[in-house]
């Protein structure tokens, strides 16, 4: 019995010996493959801040990107929103969101100028209430954003992007009849296709 239990966590420290080395060159190989791409000497990489998102109930935001052929560049965006308006009071409001989107972007003519056309596989967790009524609606949607705009250039190392978004997928959200303390009025999934971000923003290359 001991020496098969002796045996038995041997055999088992080794598989987890392998498994974590495994996973480390994994990572470590990500590690490296991003390092590369926004080091190489043709990449333009540029990061980009949305002045609408502000507007918007002050949602803090953040978009990196790098480019990979004249035509197409690859997004990172990531928008957060804590706040809470008037809490405590009949009149409280809040949009409170934590959205993370990763996708590509196509451009017409060159990148980071021109008429552009994006695809961000998005994932959308939100708290919204006493914004255009008094009902709460808390929930997460998996999906993707989808649009277009232009870039102008303002300078060599500033631009101006304009543009839209929808989005579309899947969601399971509830609502409450009031932002605090509103009684439960009822839980849903379904698909959806609804309008997404507005862009005004500020994109700086380097």
């Amino acid at each position: 019995f001991l020496l098969k239990s002796t045996l038995f966590l041997f055999q088992h420290n080794n598989f987890a010996t392998k498994m974590r080395r495994n996973m480390y060159k994994r990572i470590i190989t990500i590690l490296l493959a991003g390092s590369l791409l926004f080091s190489a000497e043709a990449q333009n990489r540029s990061f980009a801040v949305n002045v609408a998102d502000y507007i918007n109930f002050l949602t803090i935001n953040g978009e990196m990107s790098f480019t990979f052929t004249r035509h197409w560049s690859c997004h990172f965006r990531c928008r957060y929103n804590p706040f809470i308006f008037k809490e405590g009071s009949k009149e409280q409001l809040q949009n409170k969101k934590l959205e993370l989107s990763a996708g590509v972007r196509f451009w017409s003519w060159n990148v980071n100028s021109g008429w552009f056309a994006l695809l961000y596989p998005d994932y959308l967790k939100y708290n919204k209430g006493g914004i255009f009524n008094i009902k709460t609606f808390e929930g997460e949607s998996y999906g993707a954003l989808f649009g277009g705009g232009y870039a102008f250039m303002l300078s060599k190392r500033i631009n101006l992007e304009i543009g839209v978004e929808a989005r579309a997928g899947y969601r399971s959200y509830v609502a409450y009849e009031r932002p605090k303390g509103g009684r439960f009025k009822g839980k849903w999934k379904n698909f959806f296709v609804e309008p997404g971000n507005v862009l005004v923003q500020f994109a700086f290359i380097f």
